[in-house]
């Protein structure tokens, strides 16, 4: 190192030494591309200002990748429609050994996530008469103008969004131009085969079967506008399989957790309940339920769920949703006691206690004790709000152990359908909206679909 107080200067190379690769012919383009963007980012950050490096870098180079990206998916998918066409030979023999004549290439384009490719592939006519075709197409996967990432795109947004917004968010986002009208096309068209492929999607039917848990059965209905007829019931069914979680006391509803359902099936349409109902057994038993003792129904006091239920699924065990139970109640001690009084929320808190220890025996007793007053003038006051509250449990008798239900592990409430009613209404509600009355099922099946198992299947279907 020398001697003491010298100096050592230990020099730099401004640049690593080079590297000899061989790189083919055709591949030249794309490596050049790929160094002149790392020399471009280089560049940038050094001369972006304090506090914008992160952003002006990450600007570029999204802009600069997606144009590489674009050019090798054009080469891939080059190379593989030149494999299938056997290099553009003049003869090619089908499958079933008749030849085919080479009737010359044509150009296609084709949106993806990284942009407009153009393929070129060729058209093969039968010799023999039978109808032609590009080979390629079915090879490669062109199934229409957009590739199936941007389509699955397109869907999962406009489950959740506007179309227009679903066109914007695309271009903010991947930079793919789609316009709001192309979206609400392609979209509707998805959503309808996902309405054929919810009752005959065997790859979730066979994933159901096999997880483990009750069988849970949700029931509710939404409002959407229609062009045709204005505001519609939707109506719409949950089905879930959950494990039973730890025994519970009435004391300990509000804290318990219940494990989280293994999977989530859903589905909805415009329809009378008695031709909803009609779609029950069916998609039960393709399910794998063939008792419906072991179904658990959950909804909320309409008549017209439960009369559906006890047609349809005779013999299940039922439970009336316990916040609508509930809301029942706080509205008797409230016209009996008047809003926001204290009276009032202490008898709400002994009818709800009474009414989760022991079901219909609690409601009658509550009633007793609001009766059991000296003053018959108050007495006959209270009357019609008990006998209001008695007729609506009386309904409701066989649908109430919400006691057994806690000790077994078991749901009380029908949130996940609820929930599923306020995920569709956020969708098809949104401000001025209106749809077909034809479209409708179209588009519910797609959000059922995107919020529930039967996405990915969906996809892996058309892939298959």
């Amino acid at each position: 190192m020398g001697r003491r107080g010298s100096l050592v200067f230990l020099r730099k190379d401004p640049m690593p030494p080079p590297i000899l690769i061989e790189i083919p012919a055709g591949r030249e383009a794309v490596v050049r591309r790929l160094l002149a963007l790392r020399d471009e980012l280089d560049a940038l950050a050094l001369a972006a200002p304090d506090g914008t490096v992160l952003d002006a870098c990450e600007r570029q180079v999204l802009a600069g990748g997606r144009d590489l990206q674009r050019q090798l998916l054009t080469d891939a998918v080059a190379r593989r429609i030149e494999a299938a066409e056997k290099g553009g030979a003049p003869i090619s023999v089908r499958g079933c050994g008749r030849a085919e004549e080479n009737r010359g290439p044509k150009d296609r384009q084709l949106v993806t996530a990284v942009g407009v490719i153009a393929v070129r592939r060729r058209y093969w006519q039968c010799r023999y008469g039978e109808p032609g075709g590009y080979v390629a197409d079915a090879v490669v996967g062109l199934d229409g103008r957009y590739s199936r990432v941007v389509r699955t795109h397109l869907c999962r947004l406009a489950a959740d969004t506007s179309f227009a917004a679903t066109s914007e968010h695309l271009k903010a986002i991947l930079d793919v131009r789609v316009s709001a009208e192309t979206v609400r096309a392609v979209v509707e068209g998805h959503g309808a085969a996902m309405a054929r492929f919810q009752p005959t999607d065997g790859a979730t039917e066979a994933a159901f079967a096999k997880t483990p848990g009750e069988v849970e059965f949700a029931v509710d209905a939404g409002k959407v506008c229609t062009r045709q007829d204005g505001w519609k019931d939707l109506k719409i069914a949950v089905i879930s399989k959950r494990e039973a979680g730890g025994p519970a006391t009435p004391d300990e509803w509000r804290e318990r957790s219940l494990p989280a359902a293994g999977m989530v099936l859903a589905f909805a349409m415009i329809a009378t309940a008695k031709t909803f109902r009609r779609s029950w057994r069916p998609r039960l038993r393709r399910l794998g339920v063939t008792a419906f003792a072991a179904v658990h129904a959950v909804g909320d006091g309409a008549a017209w769920i439960r009369k559906a239920v006890d047609r349809c699924l005779t013999g299940c065990r039922q439970t009336l949703d316990v916040y609508h139970a509930c809301e029942h109640v706080a509205k008797c001690a409230e016209r009996i006691f008047g809003e926001g009084t204290a009276a009032k929320g202490t008898a709400f808190e002994r009818g709800r206690e009474l009414l989760l220890a022991t079901g219909w025996a609690g409601v009658c007793g509550w009633v007793g004790e609001l009766l059991a007053v000296d003053d018959e003038t108050e007495r006959e006051r209270r009357r019609p709000a008990t006998e209001r509250l008695m007729r609506y449990f009386a309904a409701h008798v066989g649908r109430l152990d919400y006691a057994g239900n806690w000790a077994a592990g078991r749901v009380i409430g029908s949130g996940a359908v609820e929930g599923q009613a306020k995920t569709l209404g956020l969708r098809l509600k949104r401000r001025g909206a209106r749809w077909d009355r034809g479209n409708v099922r179209s588009m519910a099946a797609l959000v059922c679909v995107r919020h529930s198992a039967q996405w990915n299947s969906y996809w892996a279907s058309l892939a298959a």
